[in-house]
């Protein structure tokens, strides 16, 4: 299974687009999509980036998301297309380490698709680099996008363009 174009849209609408360099709020070197740069990876606060170089990143960045989905989804956990996208959308912002440790906590059977649903509003949280001091804080935008992803989940359809 892969990310639909409905899913595909449901990240873009998730992600802003920003097409420079910036450190994120956790210190990390990110642009485009949510892209996350390696720290020997060349680039630098600032760097202008294109959109084409954000549209392929999304593309390849969410391949990345699928399939660490496909990996540690438990075996007996069939997800049809719209639950497949939420998950997918999931993993893009939280990455495969986030993905498995929610796997583990929130998508046990027989009860995973009720499981799912309670478990995402409770990742509404972001890391911060307070003077070297990861702090775990609130994040309106990350409840929202829970929100999103539950919808997703549901079969609700989003006004997105």
């Amino acid at each position: 299974m892969i990310l639909s174009q409905y899913g595909l849209r449901v990240l873009k609408s998730a992600e802003a687009c920003v097409l420079y360099v910036y450190l994120d709020d956790a210190g990390n070197l990110t642009g485009g999509y949510g892209h996350l740069f390696a720290r020997n990876s060349g680039v630098k606060a600032g760097d202008a980036l294109t959109q084409a170089w954000a549209d392929t990143t999304l593309v390849s960045d969410s391949g990345t998301a699928e399939h660490a989905v496909i990996q540690y989804t438990p075996p007996g956990v069939i997800f049809n297309q719209n639950q497949f996208d939420a998950m997918t959308i999931f993993a893009y912002n939280v990455g495969a380490a986030g993905y498995e440790t929610f796997v583990k906590n929130h998508m046990q059977l027989p009860t995973w698709r009720f499981d799912v649903v309670r478990g995402l509003p409770q990742w509404d949280h972001k890391t911060v680099n307070i003077n070297g001091v990861m702090v775990a804080e609130d994040d309106a935008g990350l409840m929202n996008r829970r929100v999103k992803e539950c919808a997703v989940w549901c079969g609700v359809p989003l006004a997105i363009q």
